[in-house]
């Protein structure tokens, strides 16, 4: 019974697999097994050594985005993921990942296996159907068919079998052992002062020779009386007969710093690093370092670090929604370089001064657009800084044997672009307001855009980082009303349509809701729900809804159809941290992205310092005192209290504890430096309502207001 139709129904077409043959040819005095060559050219060789760890640790350290992104870069028993199968990839020519679940359908970490330990188990014909790992006795089986994998398999490319990649160690191994064996021979030379140090000759006048008891006599007084370091310049008495003859090597004999750099620079280049980052004498290919470490990553780390990310990616395909990696090329140093050739500065005739920031322009004699971020007109002379908006460009994943990637065209779309400014949904204590944007296509198939941030009203702007991650976003379809943010609500509904079908949208149980999950901002409220329902095409229903989450309990009942709907998902927005003079002012975003065409994607939003101040007091009550005046009192909150781990009070992150107090239709203001105040009648002459705020470090909270006079005081009247 075949399980997987898709196997079933190309079995027939697969071509029948096999493995090379083990010959027993000679290499010369070099090992051929992997340990040997290990323990020889990885433990016991400064050049392949330096050369794997130069191209392993930079790309461990290669900065990662993705959806999977942080359960590669999350460390499993001390090992770093990325630098060890970038290690076990150049050594072996393969590298393992077991894939480790969680017991609940999801992944809980990977770790990367030794392969020499693994061994691959094949179908009948020769298709790898399970691998097996194997420790002394011990043999696990990890299946590799179906679609969880409990192994990832990523191997490079071998002309002689079809299930186990090439390392470069084997290429290296003949230079490895003659600088390995010139070593060794320098060593011996040095201790015997690069050359042997002389001879006794015995000259008698006779022509007789040594006796045996005499040789040995003197060959003992010898080794004992001179040889040795310690005896290192002590003159030497000779009797009868002996004199000393000096003797030394020539230059030809001891040309062994040549043979050592020669087959130092053979080891660089089986593995792929120019020989000037390793030191490396009369290599004069690359004009300095930095030219060499440039070209380490364009030729080396990142074809190595694509490979290995493209194979955890479709290997984590079926466990996670979204498995994609990628090295995100802008934020590696070394290529920095080639980042600013992105920018271009061009001069114009003052005539051309119609042209603003944000513009998109072509620049005659350069590929592709180009977007105005700044301009100056000086001297009659208009100068635009440009930045080039980068093209679509399509990565071809790797395949295993055994598997095929089939991806239906989608289309690109317009870039959907939303920016606002909420609470932070951790704990962080912000010292500045921050603002937020999620972006995402109309279509499937968008990728990213380029955004730019204007905070002067769209006289300048300023490049942002690439938006790269889609977030699920879309609008409001059904309003869920009014409601309380101290209850989970049972009878509130919302309905929402989804930028379009690829999006999809949730159930989570209470725990996980506590936690943070299936959190969003409808129309300016943040709320959570359990519970999703898919009603066709891109409609979806939320319900058992919690409301008015971090704060936003003042927009519950304030949303209309149309209002925008972000799931707030870690790693699909972009925080921009802004100044505390944007407070109260309106800043501009736009971004451009493939489908865009010449128009780029617009919004503003107002700062109001949603992400610095302390949220609302809350449980405001107040009663009168019976003298014409009333007592009020209420509980404080904290931008860094959400939690509440005491479960008493929330932490005080302001700078000092104080509040101040306001009835409606009255300017007398009252302050307070704790959650109890008296309002003197005066204050209260007319007043219909009763608020108080919190102060904080960057301003005032949100009011929490009650109605006054209360009922109970309407009655006692």
């Amino acid at each position: 019974m075949k399980l997987w139709g898709r196997k079933s129904a190309r079995e027939d077409a697969r071509p029948a697999l096999g493995r090379a043959s083990a010959g027993a040819g000679v290499m010369g005095e070099w090992p051929r097994s992997y340990e040997a060559q290990l323990r020889e050219g990885y433990a016991a060789n400064p050049v392949a050594q330096r050369a794997v760890r130069l191209i392993a640790q930079n790309a461990g350290a290669a900065p990662i985005a993705g959806g999977a992104a942080a359960l590669v870069a999350a460390r499993s028993a001390g090992q770093a993921l990325l630098e060890t199968l970038a290690a076990q990839l150049l050594l072996h020519g393969n590298a393992y990942v077991q894939v480790i679940g969680d017991g609940a359908g999801g992944v809980a970490e990977l770790y990367a296996l030794r392969p020499e330990r693994v061994s691959v188990e094949a179908d009948a014909r020769g298709w790898p159907v399970a691998y097996r790992y194997k420790v002394g006795e011990r043999t696990a089986r990890l299946a590799a068919d179906g679609p969880l994998p409990e192994i990832i398999h990523v191997r490079s490319f071998n002309p002689l079998d079809d299930h186990y990649g090439l390392g470069c160690l084997g290429a290296a191994a003949g230079a490895i052992a003659i600088h390995n064996a010139a070593t060794r021979w320098n060593k011996a030379l040095l201790d015997n002062a690069a050359r042997p140090s002389g001879a006794l000759v015995y000259d008698a006048p006779d022509g007789a020779a040594l006796s045996a008891d005499q040789f040995a006599r003197l060959r003992t007084e010898m080794e004992a009386g001179f040889a040795g370091a310690a005896n290192a310049g002590r003159p030497m008495l000779l009797e009868g007969g002996l004199k000393w003859q000096a003797m030394s090597l020539t230059p030809a004999d001891m040309d062994f710093v040549g043979l050592k750099a020669a087959a130092a620079r053979e080891i660089a280049l089986a593995f792929g690093v120019p020989p000037m980052l390793l030191g490396l004498p009369g290599d004069a290919t690359y004009a300095n370092y930095r030219e060499a470490n440039k070209a380490l990553w364009r030729l080396a780390v990142l074809p190595l670090t694509d490979t290995v990310l493209s194979g955890l990616s479709q290997g984590l395909s079926g466990w996670l929604e979204d498995a994609s990696l990628r090295v995100e090329v802008d934020r590696v140093p070394a290529l920095s370089e080639d980042r600013e050739r992105l920018w271009a500065q061009v001069t114009l005739d003052w005539r051309q001064a119609d042209l603003s920031p944000g513009d998109r322009v072509a620049l005659a004699g350069e590929p592709g657009s180009w977007r105005i971020v700044d301009w100056t007109l000086d001297a009659m002379v208009l100068t635009l800084d440009l930045v080039q908006i980068a093209r679509a460009t399509m990565s071809a994943a790797a395949a295993t044997s055994g598997r095929v990637l089939s991806d239906s065209d989608a289309a690109i779309g317009r870039t959907l672009l939303h920016a606002f400014e909420i609470p932070p949904v951790d704990d962080t204590v912000l010292a500045s307001p921050r603002l937020s944007i999620a972006a995402a296509g109309s279509g499937a198939g968008w990728r990213s855009a380029r955004a730019q941030l204007s905070t002067d009203g769209g006289v300048s702007f300023h490049p942002l980082p690439e938006l790269r991650s889609a977030a699920v976003l879309g609008t409001l379809a059904m309003s869920p009303g009014a409601g309380s943010s101290t209850l989970v609500d049972r009878h509130a509904v919302i309905e929402v349509v989804l930028a379009h079908k690829g999006m999809t949208l949730t159930n989570s149980d209470p725990l996980a809701v506590a936690a943070g999950a299936n959190l969003a901002l409808v129309g300016d409220e943040l709320l959570q729900w359990e519970r999703a329902e898919w009603l066709g095409d891109t409609r979806w229903r939320l319900t058992r809804l919690w409301r008015g989450r971090r704060g936003t309990e003042w927009a519950c009942g304030q949303q209309a159809a149309g209002d925008r709907f972000v799931v707030l998902q870690p790693g699909a927005l972009l925080e921009v941290p802004l100044p505390l003079a944007a407070i109260g002012s309106r800043v501009r975003v736009i971004a451009s992205g493939v489908g865009d065409g010449d128009a780029p994607i617009e919004t503003d939003v107002l700062v109001s310092g949603a992400s610095v101040v302390p949220p609302s007091p809350v449980h405001l009550r107040v009663t009168a005192d019976g003298a014409g005046g009333a007592q009020a009192r209420w509980v404080r909150r904290s931008r860094a209290g959400w939690a509440w781990l005491d479960g008493i009070d929330a932490p005080l992150v302001e700078e000092r504890e104080r509040y101040v107090l306001r009835a409606d239709g009255n300017a007398q203001l009252t302050a307070s430096d704790g959650p109890v105040a008296a309002l003197p009648a005066a204050s209260l002459a007319g007043a219909s309502g009763v608020q108080v705020q919190q102060v904080g470090l960057q301003g005032l909270s949100r009011p929490a207001i009650t109605p006054w006079p209360t009922q109970a005081t309407k009655e006692d009247a």
